[in-house]
C-alpha cells in the first residue's frame, strides 16, 4: 500500500533562515539547555521527526509539511527586503517612539511577510508545547476522554493554524523591524503580539492590539545595546532546549538552563509594553530635516 504521509525530518526553523546565522565558515552554532555549544551546517538544525505528520491509521494518515513550502521559499526574499530598510540612528537616549521610522510596504510583501512569520510561530516548539498543554488540560477536565498529547494529536491541532494566523496578520495589526548592531537569538510570543528573529541583527515585531493607528503598516526601530540585552534575556525565558547565535555567544541565564517553556506574567513587562505601544501608536511621518 502506498504511504500517504512523509516520514522525514520536518524543520520548524527552515534552513533558508538558518543560513543567515552562519559564521565565516558557513556554520551555525546553537546553545543547548545544558550550556553546551553544537555547531553544524544550517540545514542540520531546527527540525523534529514527524512533527507535521498525522498518523491515526489507514486513510487518516497524512502530512501537511508542504503547507510551509511557500513560506520557506519566500523567507530569503523577505529577509533581503527587510535588510534594505533604513532606521533612525539618532535620539538613542529617547524612547522607542522617537526612533520609529515609517517604511513603505506593498500588499504582496505584506502577504509574504505574514505567511513567513505565521509559519515560524505555528511550527515552533513553543506552540507545540502550548497545544500539548491544552490537550492535557482537556484530559484532566474530562477524565473519560482517552486522549494523550502525542505527535499526531498536536499536529492535527497545528494544521489549521497557518492559514488562520496568516490571514490575521495580513488584514490587521502592524509590523516593526527591530535593528541593532548586536545580535538577538530567539523569539518571544504572546497571543496577539510577537518578536521573531530573522537574522542575528534583525528581528520583526508584530502587534495587533484592540486599538492602534493604522496608517503605518511597517516601521523600523534601531535598538540600543541595553535593549538588545533585554530582549535576549526574554528570549531565554521563552525558550527551552536551544538558542542560536552566529559569532557572539550570549550570556546564558538561569531561565534558559531551567529547560522549561516559561513566560512573563501576562506576557507583560514595562519596557516590552512600551516597545509594542510605540509601534501601535506610531503615525506615518517624514524624517525630520536638519535646522
Amino acid at each position: 500500500m502506498k504511504r500517504t504521509y512523509e516520514s522525514k525530518r520536518h524543520h520548524w526553523w527552515p534552513s533558508a533562515i538558518s543560513g543567515y546565522w552562519a559564521d565565516g565558515r558557513g556554520l551555525v552554532t546553537q546553545v543547548l539547555a545544558d550550556g553546551k555549544d553544537v555547531t553544524g551546517a544550517p540545514w542540520t538544525f531546527g527540525h523534529d521527526k514527524h512533527s507535521h505528520n498525522i498518523r491515526f491509521g489507514g486513510p487518516w494518515n497524512s502530512s501537511f509539511e508542504s503547507m510551509y513550502g511557500k513560506a520557506d521559499s519566500s523567507a530569503g526574499t523577505i529577509i533581503d527586503w527587510l535588510s534594505t530598510l533604513d532606521a533612525r540612528r539618532e535620539n538613542f537616549r529617547g524612547g522607542f517612539s522617537e526612533r520609529v521610522l515609517a517604511q513603505p510596504m506593498t500588499r504582496e510583501r505584506r502577504g509574504l511577510l505574514a505567511e513567513v512569520l505565521a509559519s515560524l510561530i505555528v511550527r515552533s516548539p513553543l506552540m507545540r508545547h502550548r497545544i500539548a498543554r491544552g490537550v492535557e488540560g482537556a484530559r484532566d477536565a474530562f477524565p473519560s476522554l482517552d486522549i494523550t498529547a502525542d505527535t499526531s494529536i498536536v499536529a492535527a491541532n497545528m494544521r489549521p493554524l497557518l492559514a488562520a494566523f496568516t490571514r490575521r496578520m495580513l488584514v490587521t495589526g502592524k509590523f516593526a523591524v527591530l535593528l541593532s548592531e548586536d545580535p538577538t537569538n530567539g523569539h518571544v510570543s504572546g497571543f496577539h503580539r510577537c518578536i521573531i528573529p530573522m537574522t542575528p541583527s534583525m528581528a520583526v515585531l508584530y502587534t495587533s492590539p484592540f486599538r492602534y493607528v493604522s496608517n503605518c503598516e511597517v516601521a523600523t526601530i534601531m535598538l540600543r545595546n541595553d535593549e538588545v540585552d533585554f530582549l535576549n534575556h526574554l528570549v531565554q525565558v521563552y525558550s527551552r532546549d536551544r538558542i542560536f547565535y552566529r559569532s557572539d555567544r550570549p550570556v546564558i541565564h538561569d531561565a534558559f538552563l531551567a529547560r522549561q517553556h516559561m513566560q512573563l506574567t501576562g506576557h507583560s513587562d514595562t519596557d516590552l509594553d512600551c516597545l509594542f505601544a510605540a509601534v501601535a501608536d506610531f503615525a506615518d511621518r517624514p524624517l525630520a530635516t536638519p535646522a
